[in-house]
């Protein structure tokens, strides 16, 4: 597929789930979505100002219009994608309005780098390993990340070489922490 292909599938996806402000998007869903909308942009510019250059204001004009109608057209894609993104990261859309106040916009922009958590979260499954991956409606196409498993430790001495290499007095300076039953706490008369 060519780059303006690609181009359009990552902006078309989210465009498809226009107003959906559920689930999780994936930090290659948001950015290529947002990679698009200013190639598009820029194309569109570019030849508005072609056509201002060879006097076809009346064209150069309708394509301004043509920006103008892509920027107002794309508030609520974008939105719903960032909204997703958060998901991803298990934060609330809610953290949306922190660009609202002063230096929000570089947490905003920080929330929307991280890597998602893995796994299912409070928003739903994971984007990285759902059956469609390959859309850009479901996630990414990159390969799912490894899911969080206790580290495999390396094969050691079976339990009882270890404790016979140890002398009796080495055993008796272990500290011994000795648990109280929970019954005991509350029952003093």
């Amino acid at each position: 597929m060519d780059g303006q292909g690609a181009s359009m599938k990552w902006f078309m996806g989210p465009m498809r789930k226009y107003a959906d402000f559920s689930g999780r998007a994936t930090r290659k869903e948001y950015w290529l979505f947002h990679l698009s909308i200013v190639l598009i942009s820029a194309a569109i510019m570019v030849v508005s100002l072609i056509l201002y250059v060879l006097d076809a204001v009346a064209l150069g004009t309708a394509a301004i219009f043509l920006y103008i109608a892509l920027a107002f057209g794309t508030v609520i894609p974008s939105l719903a994608v960032a909204a997703r993104r958060l998901h991803d990261t298990n934060r609330s859309a809610w953290w949306l309005l922190i660009q609202l106040v002063p230096l929000g916009p570089i947490v905003m922009f920080v929330f929307l780098v991280l890597a998602g958590t893995s796994g299912d979260n409070d928003y739903g499954p994971d984007p990285q390993t759902s059956s469609s991956s390959s859309s850009p409606i479901a996630g990414s196409s990159a390969p799912p990340h490894p899911s969080p498993q206790s580290p495999v430790s390396p094969p050691s001495a079976p339990e009882s070489d270890t404790r016979s290499s140890e002398t009796p007095s080495q055993q008796a300076s272990r500290p011994v922490i000795k648990m109280r039953d929970p019954g005991e706490h509350g029952s003093s008369s």
